[in-house]
């Protein structure tokens, strides 16, 4: 899993000129997940967004308070293309997780970060095209790579269990599944209800011509 995270003054996502995610001081974090990433990418993740210190103290001192602690907000911004491998001058995003389970994913990288750092978190929207505004305070801005850090020295299939990982992706399956039949369920509802409506017209355009 890979981040990168701005300090900013303010930031904010636009779709289709709505203002749907923004935040005034406290982190920009644009988040890309891989096909590689597991329960502890998460985990790890979420506690160094919220945990970093990019803030100064009320003295001055740099580096010594997170977004929490001074009243900072956060906005999470998913971004495949931070997977992207260069072949020549043509990004690749092959090593990017396919959308529906990305999209499960993130959701819960959402919700561990909101658990640590509380409800001043803000999103974009997953997998729509954004207008992302931000005003970098600094300029500060690190790069984090959940796959280049500590906690994979301690073996993470050991600790975690390769059956674990695989139960894992199927519950993310389960639940794009389930959310796709949802919205299956939704659209073909309004279908009905506009056949019916149409139906009721039809209806009422003949009894008029009847009468005449």
């Amino acid at each position: 899993m890979r981040a990168i995270i701005q300090r900013v003054k303010r930031a904010s996502v636009t779709v289709d000129d709505e203002v749907i995610g923004d935040i005034g001081k406290g982190l920009c974090v644009l988040v890309g997940i891989t096909r590689d990433d597991i329960p502890l990418d998460l985990d790890f993740m979420a506690k160094k967004i919220a945990g970093i210190r990019l803030f100064d103290d009320s003295e001055g001192n740099p580096w010594t308070k997170s977004a929490k602690d001074v009243g900072g907000g956060i906005l999470l911004v998913s971004q495949f293309t931070l997977c992207a491998q260069l072949k020549g001058n043509r990004p690749d995003y092959h090593d990017a997780l396919d959308g529906s389970l990305s999209e499960g994913m993130f959701n819960q990288l959402v919700e561990q970060v909101k658990k640590i750092h509380g409800d001043n978190v803000a999103t974009g929207r997953f997998g729509a095209d954004m207008d992302v505004m931000i005003v970098n305070d600094g300029p500060c801005t690190i790069e984090i790579d959940s796959r280049k850090s500590e906690y994979l020295e301690s073996s993470m299939y050991s600790r975690v269990g390769q059956k674990n990982v695989e139960k894992y992706f199927r519950q993310l399956e389960k639940q794009a599944q389930i959310e796709a039949n949802r919205k299956a369920k939704a659209a073909l509802k309004q279908q009905q209800k506009a056949a019916k409506l149409a139906g009721e017209l039809a209806n009422i355009a003949h009894e008029a011509e009847a009468k005449e």
